[in-house]
C-alpha cells in the first residue's frame, strides 16, 4: 500500500461539502482501519508528519510573500475595531433607548390586549346573553302560545327549542332547568288539550239530541217528498235525488258541533307520541255517554211516545257522531266497538218496543212508533249501521198493526152488515153521490142534472164496507211506506189479507144475514153481492196497475166467490119462493079424491101461484137477470112437481078416481101453460112431463101396455115404476057395501093387479129407460 498515495487523497478531500462529509469519513475509516490492518501506524506517522511539516513549509513561504499585505489588513482590521467599539456604544445606546420605548410599549400593547380580551369576554358574554334571551323569548311564546290555545304551534316552537336552541346553551346551569321544563310544557300542553277536549265532549253531549232531532226531520222531510212525488206522478224518486234538494244529513253534526277540537287533541297526541293513551280516555267517555244513553228509562205509551222520540233522538245523535268521527279519522274510534254499542241499543230498542206494545190494541200507536222507527232506520243506514234487527222489528210491528187494523175492519164490517135493512141507499144530492161514487166505482152514472132523491141499487152495506175496505188498504200502504224492498211481499200479503176480508168476513156475514132474512132481504142482499163483486173487480185492477200489466191481470179469489156466491143467492130465494109455494100448496092445495066429476078449470091455488110468481118476478125478482130468473123458475118448478108428485103418491092410503086424476091433468096442463109463456123456457118445458105422462097413463084403457118396453120407452119412459104400482093400487075399484062391480070394473081390476104384480115381482126390467 502506498502511505503517501493515501495521505494525499485525504488532503484533497473537500469536506466543505456535507454531503460528502459521510463519505470522507467513510475514506479516513477506511484508511485507518486499512494502515490498521497492515501494522503500519509508525509509517503511517511519519509519513504523516511529513507531510504537515511539508505544508507548514509552504504556508511559511505563503505568509513571508503576503506579510505586508498582512499588516496593512491588520491595521484595517485595528480601525475597523475602533469604529466598531464607536458603532457598538451608539447601538448600545441605540437599545437602551430602544428598549425604554419597547417596555412602554409592551405595556401599552398589554393594555390593549387586556382591552381586547375584556372587550371580547363582553362581547360573547353579550353574544351568550343574547342567545339565552332567545332562548328565554322562545320559552315565553310558548308560554303565550299556550295561554292562546295555540298548542300544536307551541309543541312545534318546544322541538324547536330543544333541537336548535338549547343545544348553544348546553353549558349553562339554568339549560338544565329548561331541559326539565320541556317535558313539563308538553304535559302541560296535553292537559290543556283534555281539558278542552273535555269541555268538547260536553257540549258534544248536550248538543246530541239536537243532531239527532235535526236529522230524524230531515229523513221524515225526505220521505214526504218522496211521497209527494209517488201522489204527484204515480211513482217514486230515489232518495238520492232528494238529498240533492236538502241538507245531507253528514252535514247535520258539522252544523251543531265544531270537531276541531277533537282533530287537534288527536294531532297534538300524535306528536306527543301518546294517541294510543288518548284513545282509551276518549272511548272511556263515549262508553260511560252510551252507558248513560243505555240506562236511560223509557216506556212506550200508547198516548205519549214523548220518551221513546227523545230517546231515538239522542241515539241517533250519538251515532252519528261516531259516524262522523270514524269516517274523518284514521285508527282513531274502533269500529268494532261502535258496532257493539250499535247491537246493544238495537237490543234494547227491540225489547223496549216489543214489551211496551205487549197487549196494546191501538194501531196508530203501531203506526207512530213504525214512523219513528223508520225515519230512524233511514238515517241510521245511510251512516252504513246494521240495521237488519230493526228493519225485522218494524216488519212484527207491521203485522201486528195489519192483524189489528183487520180485527177492526172485520168487526165495522159484520156490524155494518148486521145493521143493514137491506133496503136501496137514498142519495139526496149529488154531493151524496159523489161521496158513494169515491168508495165504489159502478156503471150507474147519474147526469148533473138528475133528480133527487134518487134510490140506488145497492143498501147502505156496500158503500160503507167499501169505505172499510178501502181505509184498510190505505191504512195498509201507509203502514207499508218504506218497505220498496218488499213490495210484492206487501202486495201479496195484503192481497191474501183482503181475500179473507172480502171472502171470511164480508161474503160470510152476508150468507149469514140472508139465512136469517126474507125473500125481498135476500134481494138485496144478492144485489149487494154483484156490487161487492165491482168492488173486487176494481182491486184487482189496482193490484194489476200496481204490478204491472206486463206481468198479466191479478186475480182474486173474491171474484169467484162473488160469482158462486150469485148463485148461492139465487139459491136461497129460489128456496123462499119454494117455501111460499108449498105454504100456498099446504094451506089450499085441496083435492077430492074421489069427486063425481071434473072439474072444468085449474085449481084456485095454481093460479094463485102463477099470480103469485108473476107478481114477484115483476118486482121484487125484476133486479135480477135473465139466467137469475130461469134458474129461480126452474128451481121453483122442480120443488113445485117434486111436490104435486109427492101429494099424488101419497102413502096416506086415499083411494082416487078418474074425475080426480083429470082434474089432477088439468092443473098440470096450466102448469105447462105457464112455463110455454116464459121467455128461455126451453129448459123447464119439461118438468112436469112425468106427472103429464102419469095422469095420461091412469086415464088410459090399457094398463098391460106399460108392460111393452117398445110402448112404454115411447109414451111413457118418465114414469117411475115403483110411484106407478101405488097409484094403480089407488086408482083400482073396489066393491061397496051395497054396490058389487061391473064387469068392466073387474076386467080392470084384473089388468091393475097382473100389471101391480109384474112391476113389483120385476121392478128392474120395469125401469123406464130415458
Amino acid at each position: 500500500m502506498d502511505l503517501q498515495q493515501m495521505i494525499r487523497e485525504l488532503a484533497i478531500s473537500d469536506s466543505s461539502n456535507s454531503e460528502s462529509v459521510g463519505d470522507e469519513f467513510d475514506k479516513i475509516s477506511y484508511t485507518v482501519k486499512t494502515v490498521l490492518q497492515s501494522s503500519k501506524e509508525q509509517a503511517f506517522s511519519d509519513h504523516l508528519t511529513q507531510f504537515i511539516a511539508k505544508k507548514e513549509s509552504e504556508i511559511e513561504k505563503m505568509c513571508n510573500f503576503h506579510y505586508q499585505e498582512f499588516v496593512q489588513s491588520v491595521e484595517q482590521l485595528l480601525k475597523v475595531r475602533l469604529g466598531t467599539a464607536h458603532l457598538k456604544t451608539k447601538i448600545m445606546s441605540l437599545n437602551s433607548e430602544m428598549q425604554d420605548a419597547g417596555t412602554k410599549i409592551i405595556e401599552k400593547k398589554k393594555e390593549i390586549i387586556d382591552y381586547r380580551r375584556i372587550l371580547l369576554n363582553v362581547e360573547l358574554a353579550m353574544e351568550c346573553v343574547q342567545t339565552c334571551l332567545v332562548v328565554l323569548d322562545v320559552a315565553n311564546k310558548i308560554n303565550s302560545q299556550i295561554e292562546k290555545g295555540k298548542h300544536y304551534s307551541a309543541l312545534r316552537m318546544l322541538d324547536d327549542l330543544q333541537t336548535t336552541h338549547l343545544p348553544r346553551i348546553i353549558e349553562y346551569a339554568f339549560a338544565k332547568e329548561m331541559e326539565h321544563f320541556i317535558p313539563i310544557q308538553r304535559e302541560n300542553i296535553r292537559e290543556a288539550v283534555l281539558k278542552e277536549i273535555r269541555n268538547w265532549l260536553g257540549t258534544v253531549n248536550e248538543k246530541t239530541r239536537a243532531v239527532g232531532k235535526a236529522a230524524l226531520n230531515i229523513s221524515e222531510r225526505r220521505e214526504l217528498k218522496r211521497l209527494e212525488n209517488i201522489v204527484t206522478h204515480g211513482h217514486s224518486i230515489s232518495l238520492d235525488f232528494i238529498a240533492n234538494e236538502d241538507m245531507d244529513v253528514f252535514d247535520v253534526a258539522s252544523e251543531h258541533i265544531d270537531f276541531k277540537p277533537l282533530y287537534k287533541c288527536i294531532h297534538i297526541h300524535d306528536v306527543l307520541g301518546k294517541r294510543s293513551k288518548f284513545i282509551e280516555q276518549f272511548e272511556g267517555h263515549r262508553g260511560t255517554q252510551a252507558d248513560l244513553l243505555f240506562e236511560s228509562n223509557f216506556s212506550i205509551n200508547s198516548d205519549d211516545l214523548k220518551g221513546f222520540e227523545i230517546y231515538l233522538q239522542d241515539a241517533v245523535g250519538f251515532f252519528i257522531m261516531e259516524a262522523v268521527i270514524m269516517s274523518s279519522t284514521q285508527n282513531f274510534r274502533s269500529r268494532t266497538t261502535v258496532e257493539h254499542l250499535w247491537e246493544i241499543s238495537s237490543d234494547k230498542l227491540n225489547r223496549i218496543v216489543i214489551e211496551g206494545l205487549q197487549g196494546c190494541q191501538n194501531p196508530e200507536a203501531f203506526f207512530a212508533i213504525k214512523q219513528s222507527l223508520s225515519a230512524y232506520v233511514h238515517t241510521l243506514q245511510g251512516y252504513g249501521y246494521a240495521v237488519e234487527k230493526l228493519q225485522t222489528l218494524i216488519l212484527s210491528l207491521f203485522d201486528r198493526h195489519i192483524e189489528l187494523t183487520k180485527m177492526a175492519c172485520c168487526e165495522q164490517i159484520i156490524e155494518t152488515i148486521e145493521d143493514d135493512d137491506c133496503t136501496p141507499v137514498i142519495v139526496e144530492n149529488m154531493e151524496e153521490y159523489q161521496t158513494i161514487l169515491g168508495t165504489i166505482r159502478f156503471e150507474d152514472k147519474i147526469p148533473n142534472n138528475a133528480v133527487f132523491p134518487r134510490a140506488l141499487a145497492f143498501s147502505k152495506t156496500v158503500p160503507d164496507c167499501c169505505y172499510l175496505i178501502k181505509a184498510y188498504v190505505n191504512g195498509f200502504y201507509r203502514f207499508s211506506n218504506g218497505f220498496d224492498q218488499h213490495h210484492s211481499e206487501m202486495d201479496d200479503l195484503l192481497k191474501k189479507s183482503l181475500e179473507g176480508i172480502l171472502i171470511n168476513t164480508v161474503g160470510a156475514s152476508l150468507s149469514r144475514k140472508m139465512g136469517e132474512c126474507g125473500l125481498g132481504e135476500c134481494i138485496q142482499i144478492l144485489v149487494n153481492g154483484e156490487y161487492f163483486r165491482v168492488a173486487v173487480a176494481e182491486l184487482e185492477l189496482i193490484f194489476t196497475e200496481k204490478k204491472g200489466t206486463s206481468k198479466g191481470h191479478v186475480s182474486l179469489q173474491a171474484s169467484k166467490f162473488y160469482v158462486d156466491f150469485r148463485g148461492v143467492c139465487e139459491k136461497r130465494i129460489a128456496n123462499l119462493v119454494t117455501n111460499k109455494i108449498e105454504e100456498i100448496l099446504n094451506s089450499s092445495a085441496h083435492y077430492e079424491w074421489n069427486s063425481n066429476a071434473a072439474h072444468p078449470t085449474p085449481s084456485p091455488y095454481l093460479q094463485d101461484i102463477a099470480n103469485f110468481l108473476n107478481s114477484l118476478m115483476m118486482s121484487e125478482l125484476s133486479i135480477l137477470s135473465s139466467g137469475g130468473k130461469q134458474n129461480i123458475y126452474q128451481t121453483v118448478m122442480h120443488r113445485l112437481a117434486e111436490s104435486l108428485n109427492n101429494l099424488l103418491v101419497s102413502k096416506s092410503g086415499k083411494k082416487i078416481c078418474p074425475h080426480f086424476v083429470d082434474t089432477f091433468a088439468k092443473d098440470i096442463q096450466f102448469l105447462e101453460n105457464f112455463i110455454a109463456c116464459l121467455d128461455n123456457s126451453s129448459h123447464i118445458d119439461d118438468i112436469f112431463l112425468e106427472l103429464r105422462q102419469t095422469t095420461t097413463f091412469l086415464l088410459s084403457d090399457s094398463y098391460e101396455q106399460f108392460l111393452n118396453p117398445e110402448t112404454r120407452n115411447r109414451n111413457y119412459n118418465r114414469i117411475n115404476p115403483s110411484n106407478l104400482a101405488i097409484l094403480l093400487e089407488k086408482i083400482k075399484p073396489e066393491a061397496s057395501f051395497m054396490v058389487g062391480l061391473t064387469a068392466a070394473q073387474k076386467a080392470r081390476v084384473k089388468s091393475i093387479d097382473f100389471v101391480t104384480k109384474q112391476l113389483r115381482e120385476h121392478p128392474s126390467r120395469n125401469v123406464s129407460s130415458v
